[in-house]
């Protein structure tokens, strides 16, 4: 029996919670998680029900969900919806939280981590911060690329994270690292 209109509504309603846990504001949500507006807008407001299981999960993931918790709430197996237990509730830069580690953010793809730790002040020359970034393959976790580099405490985790991404593209032939084919074959 598929949901009905009712159901997703409630959907929208928990929905809207969730996001304002997140960031209050659609559009800004909508360039972090780099979900479209409009998507987020239809599913907010109950005016869509056609989404296909990869565009939920997508869903899932921006709105740090646990996987499947769309799906259960319009099959009737929840009432609420579920955060992801291993995502990182930050906002803000690493100079608000000395030490630190982001998995599962929207900021993020789901197989990237950015982790950070303050380096020894007394140092000459030494960044405030050291930042590392780790990819790790969607088919074996056991296969990852890692990198580290000192930086400004004040970036924003989203800024560093693409530093590491334009690294590693331009290491592996310019491509987005999407599978482990793409590191292996520049």
């Amino acid at each position: 029996m598929s949901p009905t209109q009712q159901v997703w509504e409630r959907l929208a309603e928990l929905l809207v919670q969730q996001r304002g846990r997140i960031d209050s504001n659609a559009r800004r949500f909508a360039d972090s998680t780099r979900l479209n507006y409009r998507l987020i807008y239809d599913i907010e407001h109950a005016r869509r029900t056609n989404f296909r299981p990869a565009k939920l999960a997508e869903i899932e993931h921006a709105y740090r969900l646990r996987a499947g918790a769309i799906t259960d709430l319009l099959e009737g197996r929840a009432e609420t919806l579920e955060p992801d237990s291993g995502t990182a509730d930050f906002a803000g830069t690493a100079a608000e939280d000395s030490r630190g580690h982001i998995k599962g953010a929207p900021m993020l793809r789901p197989n990237e981590e950015l982790r950070w730790e303050p380096q020894d002040p007394s140092l000459p020359g030494s960044p405030a911060i050291r930042y590392t970034y780790r990819w790790t393959s969607p088919e074996d976790p056991a296969d990852y690329i890692e990198s580290s580099k000192g930086m400004d405490p004040e970036r924003d985790p989203l800024e560093v994270a693409k530093i590491f991404r334009d690294q590693l593209a331009k290491a592996y032939g310019g491509r987005i690292l999407d599978t482990p084919e793409d590191a292996r074959n520049p």
